[in-house]
């Protein structure tokens, strides 16, 4: 929101000094200085064997599964919370995590994980992995 909050502020100056078709001779210059950047967030999809690494060489991480308490019940890692990314209070839920803390993610498969990487992103989450293939390439790598 932001991003575009500053790009229609970028396109709008530049349209109107486009717009100025002024015939004097006197040249003005303004100079627009924009004290409000856009939160940076790292974010990378690592596979089974770096997840586990990264994650064990991270202090204080939030570890998050995201699958439905179901899929959740029927196995997850270990000391994972379960935040259900299709439950009502998904949004809720995820921003009460401390946000300067590393967050790892993941779900049965990767797709439902990258996605609430994105709302991880836009909540200012500074620094997000996700596990590439969920939980089940977990389950194939820890066989």
């Amino acid at each position: 929101m932001k991003v575009l909050n500053l790009f229609l502020a970028v396109a709008f100056l530049m349209v109107s000094c486009s717009a100025n078709t002024s015939t004097s001779t006197t040249t003005t210059t303004t100079t627009t200085t924009s004290t409000t950047t856009a939160p940076t967030t790292k974010s990378e999809v690592l596979a089974p064997a770096d997840f586990e690494k990264k994650l064990n060489a991270t202090e204080g991480a939030h570890l998050v599964d995201v699958r439905t308490p179901d899929e959740f019940g029927a196995g997850t890692i270990d000391k994972a919370a379960n935040i259900d990314f299709w439950g009502a209070s998904f949004k809720d839920e995820i921003a009460k995590l401390d946000k300067d803390k590393t967050l790892f993610i993941f779900c049965k498969s990767g797709g439902r994980s990258g996605e609430a990487t994105q709302v991880c992103k836009e909540l200012g989450f500074k620094e997000i992995y996700d596990l590439r293939g969920g939980y089940m390439a977990w389950q194939s790598y820890k066989q």
